[in-house]
């Protein structure tokens, strides 16, 4: 029985049986061969090409992970899914190296247990037996020489000598013995280790393989996840495209909503975009934006010819007021508010039939004598309402600077 390799693959080669030498006082056992022990860390040489049951096993095609739906994700899925994989791949990894070392430790029990020192030891014991058997051998013609003791005391003196040498053989012989039992104890010792490092690998083998299953099945959920969030994403841009479309039509209507409660030609001006603006923060409740569109609808109502003479005049000042309001809650520096205000008197100047003049001052100057300076400001530093005149050219409003 192969305790670790293959039962399959047994070692072919056998040592041949030590020979007994035959002298001329009995059996004479050969010395043994240093070179031909092997010690637990050594490999016999017909066991050097035996494999071992636990070469690593290597991934198949079974493990190959899928690929990934060439679909756009959010980061987060994206890193949940990635993590799971490099996770998985770790796991593959760990399994392999356990088996490379499972293999090694299988190759090492059974060059262990290749059987060559137990038939050391049994040719010991045979080498044993023929000196024991020697001895005894010895022990008789002894016996018979000492009865022929008085004949010859040269061939008592010489069979004494055998004897000793005999003996020092059988202690030294004994003395090896003892060593290769203290050597079995240590390889028995170091069985008892390897198994139950094998039993930890076996453990550990069987806690990777769970986790190969509970990976692959948590792979089988995400994919089933992916797929139905691609179905979900589908179905959302589908839903975004409808929305798009419907915003679009929405737009179209307001602009032409809008453009029949402010000024003819505003939408398509420079300032247009600026109006479009303002009309969709009033329509978020903003209240100077709702002031700005309110001004420009009374400039438009204005124009009609029943409105009354100073409706136009009233208008502007109105607007002037709510787009320096609006301006100030953007937090627009004074020098971008002055370059607005001047874009807007400029289109709204240009009206035809104006009826009006809109006036900005420059930054910077003395202030003139048709503005209101707040907190005592000689020069014009900031501008909060335009100068407005009649048509006759009399002043209708001061503007306003600090």
């Amino acid at each position: 029985m192969w305790p670790f390799g293959s039962k399959d693959n047994p070692p072919d080669d056998k040592a041949d049986p030590k020979k007994v030498i035959t002298g001329s006082h009995g059996a004479v056992p050969p010395r043994p061969n240093p070179s031909n022990n092997t010690s637990a860390g050594q490999t016999p040489g017909a066991a050097g090409s035996t494999q071992g049951a636990g070469s690593a096993v290597q991934p198949g095609p079974q493990n190959q992970q899928p690929k990934p739906p060439s679909v756009t994700f959010d980061s987060s899925s994206v890193e949940a899914i990635k993590g799971s994989f490099v996770r998985m791949a770790n796991a593959f990894d760990e399994l392999k190296r356990l088996n490379e070392e499972h293999k090694r430790i299988q190759e090492n029990n059974f060059k262990l247990f290749s059987g060559e020192k137990d038939r050391e030891i049994a040719d010991l014991r045979k080498v044993l037996a023929g000196w024991q058997a020697a001895v005894t051998d010895r022990d008789k013609e002894i016996t018979r020489k000492q009865q022929a003791l008085d004949d010859s005391s040269i061939d008592l003196n010489r069979l004494n000598k055998d004897l000793f040498d005999r003996s020092e053989e059988v202690k030294r012989r004994e003395l090896e013995i003892v060593d290769v039992r203290k050597e079995i104890a240590t390889v028995n010792t170091s069985l008892a280790n390897e198994q139950s490092s094998h039993n930890e690998l076996k453990e550990a083998h069987k806690s990777l393989q769970d986790s190969e299953t509970a990976l692959k099945t948590k792979q089988s959920e995400l994919v089933a996840t992916i797929a139905e969030r691609n179905g979900q994403v589908e179905v959302n841009l589908q839903t975004i495209d409808g929305l798009r479309r419907e915003m679009e039509c929405l737009r179209v209507t307001m602009s032409r909503r809008l453009a029949h409660f402010v000024p003819k030609g505003i939408l398509e001006s420079r300032i247009g975009p600026q109006v479009v603006a303002f009309d969709d923060d009033a329509a978020a409740g903003d209240a100077s934006a709702i002031s700005v569109i309110a001004g420009l609808s009374q400039l438009r109502a204005a124009f009609i010819p029943a409105s009354g003479p100073n409706d136009k005049l009233a208008a502007v000042k109105s607007i002037g007021s709510a787009l320096y309001a609006a301006w100030s809650t953007q937090s627009k520096d004074p020098k971008a508010i002055h370059s607005l205000f001047v874009e807007w008197q400029n289109f709204l100047n240009d009206l035809p039939g104006a009826g009006y003049q809109l006036i900005v001052p420059d930054l910077g100057q003395s202030v003139p004598q048709n503005v209101t300076p707040l907190d005592g400001a000689t020069k014009v530093n900031e501008v909060l309402l335009w100068i407005v005149k009649a048509g006759d050219g009399g002043i209708y409003s001061k503007g306003i600077v600090r």
